[in-house]
């Protein structure tokens, strides 16, 4: 049989690369004195960038399931860095909101983020990198 080799497909790669950068977040923010884990922050940073978004709407933006978007949020929100506000139209969908808490880690985490980033483009051109968005946007687009 003469199919593609696991290791050097595109979709392995992408698999792999995103683990080793979950992996490498999760200890650079250990190391910091963070406990929160990446899907944590994905939804900290996204409500932090739309402050009132609902449940749905982050669903949509993240590609998370809604269920898992909700268990996020009930730890986020046990941990105190969101909270939730009943939206008048809409009872059974909540507007999310950081608290100070939650502001505290969008200060602390982002420069780490940002470090991050840098460290996994180290070497490559900004040409490339370019490259890069613009394949895995049309490899997005094809499947979706």
């Amino acid at each position: 049989m003469k199919d593609i080799n696991l290791k050097k497909g595109y979709i392995h790669q992408l698999k792999e690369t995103t683990k080793q950068l979950n992996r490498y977040f999760q200890e650079i923010l250990r190391q910091n004195g963070v406990s929160i884990t990446s899907d944590q922050w994905e939804l900290v940073k996204c409500i932090g960038e739309q402050e009132g978004i609902n449940q749905r709407e982050i669903a949509g933006i993240t590609f998370k399931d809604p269920a898992s978007v909700t268990r996020i949020i009930d730890i986020l929100e046990k941990s105190g860095a969101v909270k939730r506000e009943s939206i008048a139209e809409d009872r059974r969908s909540y507007a999310l909101y950081l608290t100070d808490t939650g502001k505290s880690l969008i200060r602390k985490i982002t420069p780490l983020e940002k470090e991050i980033r840098s460290k996994g483009v180290k070497g490559i051109k900004k040409h490339d990198q370019d490259k890069l968005t613009e394949i895995l946007s049309k490899i997005h687009k094809n499947i979706s």
